[in-house]
């Protein structure tokens, strides 16, 4: 097993791999993956039958033959997806909870081996954004015992490097008051400030907030950057927005391309398929379901598991890498809005609808057939609502004959970490 430094130095020279020498790569780290699941792991001990000769080789042929993973399935075969015999120097091991921003959160046993190739990856894609280690971040995360608002928990950078060295990354968590990262940002003249979606819009969403001309570089995981996060943001800064698609169960999946062109995905530390309903990939250009294999996942194995998310498929990059390819993200699949006689739309309102309203954030609710929900929290634009025209411009977006019930509130629902989905679907055509 490589360590955290020789798989960062490695990733410099393998984002220029040939297609068949990453595919060579990839089978390299999922032949002991799947031989270790099916001999260790209950839950996969004839599921991947299918894949093995009877020599024990493995057909790659037949891999879109395995079944997907769903977090249904995580949810329910925790136990027996555990390994009985965890590789030992993969570890520590533990247990992590997702947010449940797809509406159905898991817990997975993640490794040390897999947070070190995401860290290593997110360093990469730290380059690619031409962000500088050598000045503050600060991020939102889990709450540190011991730590205090602004503590500063070493670099942020690769930690051998020179230019890294000064580069502290600061401490704040979820529960943490949004006016002291706010001091902290203001106090520290911190470069960067990280945090989720949902985080960053109440962060800027706050009218109060004066101008951060320290802050150049806003660092968005846990969901798709919405135009609404760009306006407020550009409202108090001119912070560069860099995008991280990862997750909790996979690590780092993918990282913007420095070209601008798209997401690569991290192949030399997660297979990501895009595929249809059927399980097959999907062709470039077209829309399926993003699935995942971390090779990481040695305590509890993901093979083929469902992220919850969509994306298009890409072709060849026009920078060169050849990386797999994702051209766009489509965000959670549960925010696909259905019509009864079975058009299916994941358009989001544009900024004009928030200043039709004078809405801040605001959540976006199917409830029924040709129903809808909005309730927002005012923040002004300085016009009066207009619910007429705010409604002729959701049927404009969405479905014709839709009816759209608008609601001021003074908050929106959170779920129990503390996030809200802007779009959900609580009516399904077929459920």
């Amino acid at each position: 097993m490589q360590t955290l430094r020789q798989f960062y130095e490695m990733l410099d020279e393998s984002q220029w791999w040939p297609p068949s020498r990453m595919t060579e790569w990839q089978q390299g780290l999922l032949r002991p993956l799947l031989n270790h699941a099916r001999a260790t792991t209950p839950f996969y001990r004839f599921r991947l039958e299918k894949l093995f000769r009877s020599n024990g080789a493995i057909d790659w042929a037949r891999w879109s033959e395995i079944p997907i993973l769903t977090r249904s399935d995580v949810s329910r075969h925790f136990a027996s997806l555990l390994s009985r015999a965890p590789v030992e120097q993969h570890g520590p091991f533990s247990d992590v909870s997702t947010s449940g921003s797809t509406g159905h959160p898991v817990t997975v046993r993640t490794t040390r081996w897999l947070n070190g190739m995401a860290l290593a990856c997110s360093w990469r894609g730290h380059r690619w954004a031409g962000l500088d280690w050598s000045k503050p971040l600060l991020s939102r995360g889990e709450t540190l015992p011991g730590k205090a608002i602004g503590a500063a928990l070493g670099p942020w950078g690769p930690p051998w490097l020179p230019e890294a060295a000064s580069g502290q990354h600061l401490h704040t968590n979820y529960s943490n008051p949004y006016w002291s990262d706010l001091e902290v940002i203001q106090r520290q003249a911190v470069y960067a400030y990280a945090a989720t979606t949902n985080q960053l819009e109440i962060f800027f969403d706050d009218p109060a907030l004066p101008g951060l001309p320290d802050l150049k570089v806003v660092m968005v995981r846990g969901g798709a950057v919405t135009d609404y996060l760009r306006t407020q943001v550009a409202r108090v800064s001119a912070a560069q927005i860099v995008e991280a698609y990862s997750s909790k169960e996979g690590g780092a999946l993918a990282r913007p391309c420095p070209a601008g062109h798209g997401f690569h995905t991290n192949a030399e530390a997660v297979l990501v398929e895009i595929v249809d309903a059927a399980g097959q990939p999907v062709a470039a250009g077209e829309k399926g379901r993003v699935v995942i294999t971390p090779f990481g996942s040695t305590a509890m194995p993901l093979i083929r598991y469902d992220q919850g998310d969509e994306a298009i498929a890409g072709e060849t990059c026009g920078c060169g890498r050849p990386l797999p390819f994702i051209r766009r993200l489509e965000g959670r699949t549960n925010a696909v809005f259905e019509h009864p006689d079975g058009r299916r739309s994941r358009e989001m309102m544009p900024i004009e609808g928030r200043r039709l309203l004078g809405a801040g954030r605001w959540q976006v609710r199917q409830v029924g057939p040709t129903d809808f929900e909005v309730d927002y929290v005012r923040h002004d634009w300085g016009t009066a609502p207009d619910l007429d025209a705010f409604s002729a411009l959701f049927r404009t977006v969405f479905f014709d004959d839709a009816v759209v019930t608008v609601r001021e509130v003074k908050e929106l629902q959170l779920g129990a970490t503390g996030k809200y989905r802007e779009y959900e679907n609580r009516w399904r055509r077929d459920g």
